[in-house]
């Protein structure tokens, strides 16, 4: 019995020494020795890319898709005889191409499985560098397969295979990862979105500006911004209100609402308050003669018959942050309007926002040249002039409206 025990030990020994060796063979390789990309592949005289058939989960299978929506691949250890891909732009991601079996059949099914869990034969891959290049190119040889097994596509948007290596349509080539450009949809006049896919949509919406006050009047404050990040389905239709600009008068009018459904809305900026009284409430209330300018989304306040004040800058400068987030198209606070130091200039309107760099967008100045409407989208229209023959303001600009996704 004790010649037995010994002999099971030093076996049991030999046995843990060869299972910690196979370990250690198939530890994730340092970063140093990773490389990323989207994997593709001509067929049928198309390129076509790796993808997945679903979100990436344990068990999500693997299929080809356009290369324009094809995800990012990591070959861990590059080189190597014996490699993993892993799906992400990193060796620490969570999930690795897998094939179920070691040694699988012509047609054996290749999916997602858990790096970490993987007993490692599964998931081992020969996928060459060519000499003098920094991808890999050729067949993904699955390295435990007898006889050999590769990495091929059944047709576009089908299942990947493993098959025997012995066809011309398995020679698999590292790109670059897709760079995402994100598309929008913008709105200056009232309409519907219908949402393409479902996702994550950004919304930012500026209401109308006011209008200007005559005679000596306090200017328009531009419109409210708002902006939400929202979560969408495929097929919804949303209903978009661009607000107008207010119209000037003896009391300036407020600029309408600008709403994406329920779900977004941003106020307009209300209209000067009439001779001598302060620029309107809003996203910045453009100062009256008598009045001070809004600064930075504060309103207008009523003050000294001179200086004659400036419009403030307008609310989008407390959105810049937000403004950052848009990749399609650049966003940026308006300037106030302008007013000279002239008796009873009138009040220059709040300034809106700006798309593109485009400072053309902007309220007018009043008759006199004195006070200047807001620039921008949104903006607040300029005060009349208290002396002379024309003491009208101008009207507010209208609101706008941006969705955009990846």
């Amino acid at each position: 019995m004790k010649q037995n025990l010994s002999f099971d030990l030093s076996r049991l020994r030999r046995l843990a020494a060869i299972a910690v060796a196979m370990m250690a063979a198939y530890t994730l390789p340092a970063a140093a020795d990773s490389v990323s990309g989207r994997i593709s592949i001509q067929f049928g005289g198309a390129q076509l890319c790796l993808g997945l058939d679903g979100a990436p989960s344990a068990d999500t299978e693997l299929t080809t898709v356009q290369c324009d929506t094809a995800p990012t691949w990591t070959l861990l250890n590059q080189g190597a005889t014996r490699s993993r891909i892993s799906f992400g732009a990193g060796v620490d991601d969570t999930y690795c191409m897998d094939v179920d079996t070691a040694h699988p059949t012509d047609g054996e099914k290749v999916g997602l499985w858990f790096c970490a869990n993987s007993t490692g034969a599964n998931q081992e891959f020969s996928w060459p560098t060519p000499s003098g290049q920094s991808m890999p190119k050729g067949a993904i040889n699955l390295t435990s397969s007898s006889p050999q097994t590769c990495v091929a596509p059944a047709d576009e948007g089908a299942q990947v295979y493993v098959v025997g290596c012995n066809t011309a349509t398995q020679s698999w080539t590292m790109i670059a990862s897709a760079v995402i450009v994100a598309k929008n949809q913008i709105f200056t006049a009232d309409g519907n979105f219908t949402v393409p896919k479902n996702g994550t949509y950004r919304v930012l919406a500026i209401g109308g500006g006011g209008g200007g006050s005559n005679d000596e009047g306090g200017a328009g404050g531009s419109g409210n911004v708002a902006y939400s990040e929202l979560t969408l389905t495929a097929g919804q239709l949303i209903s978009v209100t661009v607000g107008g600009g207010g119209v000037a008068g003896t009391t300036g009018t407020s600029g309408g609402v600008t709403g994406f459904g329920p779900l977004v809305n941003a106020l307009g900026g209300l209209g000067g308050l009439g001779n001598n009284k302060a620029g309107g409430d809003g996203g910045s209330g453009g100062g009256g003669d008598a009045a001070s300018g809004g600064s930075n989304g504060s309103d207008g306040e009523t003050g000294g018959h001179n200086p004659f004040p400036a419009g403030g800058a307008g609310e989008g400068t407390s959105f810049n942050e937000d403004f950052a987030k848009f990749t399609s198209v650049a966003i940026s606070a308006g300037a106030g309007g302008a007013a000279n130091s002239a008796n009873a200039s009138g009040g220059g309107g709040g300034g809106g926002i700006v798309i593109g760099g485009d400072t053309s967008i902007r309220a007018a100045s009043n008759k006199p040249g004195t006070a200047h409407g807001g620039v921008g989208y949104g903006a607040g229209g300029a005060g009349g002039k208290g002396t002379g023959g024309e003491r009208q303001g101008t009207n507010g600009v209208g609101g706008w409206l941006i969705v955009e996704w990846d």
